[in-house]
C-alpha cells in the first residue's frame, strides 16, 4: 500500500489460527521514491506483531512406547529403526542411532552454566553464580517406571545440595521424548541456564529452526531478531567478538533440524518456546583466560573443532548492560524461578523427510 505523510490505512487481517498453526504479522515502511541521500525502497521502520500464545509442536503425546532393558550396563530402548542406550554409570543418554547412524558423539548432559559475556565479567559473574560452573552431580536413582527409564541426580557444590534434578525418558515412534524436573535450593544465586549439552558429529551442519532470527538473541536482546523459519549453517552461527566469549544464541525456538546433505540428522520439538545454540565450538573455548602464549585471547586463538556442539535450554539469563556494561539482566530476563518443568522431543531424520516437511533440506 503507498500513503503520503500523515495518510492511515486501515488492514484487513487474516482470519484468526486454526488450531495447531501459529501466525505474525509483518509490517515495514519504506520510501516509495528517493529522498535525499536515502534510495527509493530504504526501510524507514519496521515491526513484528506477533500472538501473545503459540503452537506446541511436541511429538510426545498419545504414542505408544518401547520398552527398556538393561543388557551389561546400559539400558536399551528399540522403536522400529532407533537404538537408544542409556549408561548404568552417569544416567545419560549416550547413544541414539537411527538406521545404523549415531547421531551423539557426547552424551547428552544436563547443565547449568553458558560461558560468560563481557555484560557479566563486569557484574562478577563468574564469581557470583560459579557455584553452578561444575558441579559435583551424582546419580542417586535409575530405575525403569512404566515404559519409562527414570534418572534423579543430586547436585552438590562440596558437601552443600544445591539442586535436585530428575529426568524421564521415553522412546515412541516420534523420537526420545525426555521430561525433567529441576529444583534448586532456596537462597542460591539464579540460574544462568537450565539445558542439556551434547555434540553430534561435525557433519550435521546444516541447521534449520522456526525461532527468533537469523542474528544471535537473547530474551533481553529480541527486538531485532523476528520469529521465523530460518536456514543457515552451524558454521555460521559464531559471532567473531574481539575478545572471546558467550554468543550465538538463539531464543524463542519451537524446532531446531540438524542435518548432513543426505537429510539425516536430528530433529528437536518441545511443548514450550526453547533457547538453543550451535557451535563449532566448545563453551570452554569462549572462556579462556590466556591463550597460548600466555596473553590475552583474541578471536585469532580460536579454531573450529570437527564437531557440531548443541546446547538446549528450557530457561536462561539475558545479557543484562542495561547501563552499556555490568548491570545484571532485569529479573524478568533471569533464570530465577525456583523450580522448572519441561521436555524436549529428539528425533532422528532418516534422509527420506518428506518435502512439506519443514526439516526438508534441499
Amino acid at each position: 500500500a503507498s500513503l503520503a505523510a500523515g495518510e492511515t490505512l486501515a488492514l484487513q487481517l487474516p482470519h484468526a489460527p486454526d488450531a495447531g498453526e501459529e501466525h505474525h504479522l509483518n509490517l515495514s515502511i519504506t520510501l516509495g521514491q528517493s529522498w535525499g541521500p536515502l534510495p527509493a525502497g530504504h526501510q524507514l521502520a519496521a515491526t513484528q506483531l506477533s500472538p501473545a500464545s503459540f503452537a506446541p509442536n511436541s511429538r510426545r503425546t498419545g504414542m505408544d512406547a518401547a520398552d527398556w532393558h538393561l543388557d551389561n550396563g546400559v539400558w536399551r530402548a528399540n522403536k522400529g529403526s532407533v537404538d537408544v542406550e542409556i549408561s548404568v554409570q552417569d544416567g545419560l543418554v549416550h547413544r541414539i542411532r537411527s538406521d545404523g547412524l549415531s547421531l551423539l558423539q557426547a552424551p547428552l548432559k544436563p547443565d547449568f552454566w553458558r560461558p560468560a559475556n563481557d555484560n557479566d565479567r563486569g557484574n562478577n559473574y563468574e564469581n557470583r553464580a560459579g557455584l553452578w560452573r561444575a558441579p559435583e552431580w551424582t546419580l542417586a536413582q535409575l530405575y525403569p517406571q512404566g515404559q519409562s527409564l527414570v534418572a534423579e541426580y543430586r547436585v552438590y557444590a562440596g558437601a552443600k545440595t544445591i539442586a535436585h534434578w530428575v529426568s524421564q525418558y521415553r522412546l515412541t515412534e516420534a523420537g526420545l521424548n525426555i521430561s525433567a524436573t529441576v529444583t534448586r535450593k532456596p537462597g542460591l544465586p539464579h540460574w544462568p541456564r537450565v539445558g542439556f549439552n551434547t555434540e553430534l558429529a561435525t557433519e550435521f551442519d546444516q541447521l534449520r529452526w522456526f525461532g527468533r532470527g537469523p542474528l544471535e538473541n537473547y530474551r533481553d536482546r529480541q527486538l531485532a531478531a523476528d520469529v521465523g523459519i530460518y536456514r543457515s549453517r552451524v558454521a555460521d552461527q559464531y559471532v567473531p567478538y574481539g575478545r572471546p566469549q558467550e554468543n550465538g544464541n538463539k531464543s524463542d525456538t519451537r524446532w531446531l533440524c540438524l542435518q548432513n546433505h543426505d537429510a539425516q540428522g536430528l530433529q528437536v520439538t518441545a511443548g514450550h518456546k526453547f533457547d538453543f545454540n550451535a557451535q563449532h565450538f566448545l563453551p570452554a573455548d569462549f572462556e579462556r583466560t590466556t591463550n597460548d602464549q600466555g596473553k590475552q585471547p583474541h578471536l585469532n586463538d580460536l579454531q573450529p573443532r570437527p564437531l557440531a556442539h548443541l546446547r538446549l535450554d528450557a530457561l536462561s539469563t539475558g545479557v543484562g548492560g542495561d547501563n552499556s556494561w555490568g548491570g545484571l539482566p532485569l529479573r524478568q530476563y533471569s533464570a530465577h524461578e525456583q523450580s522448572v518443568q519441561f521436555h524436549f522431543t529428539l528425533s532422528p531424520l532418516s534422509g527420506s523427510t518428506a518435502k512439506d516437511d519443514p526439516c526438508y533440506a534441499q
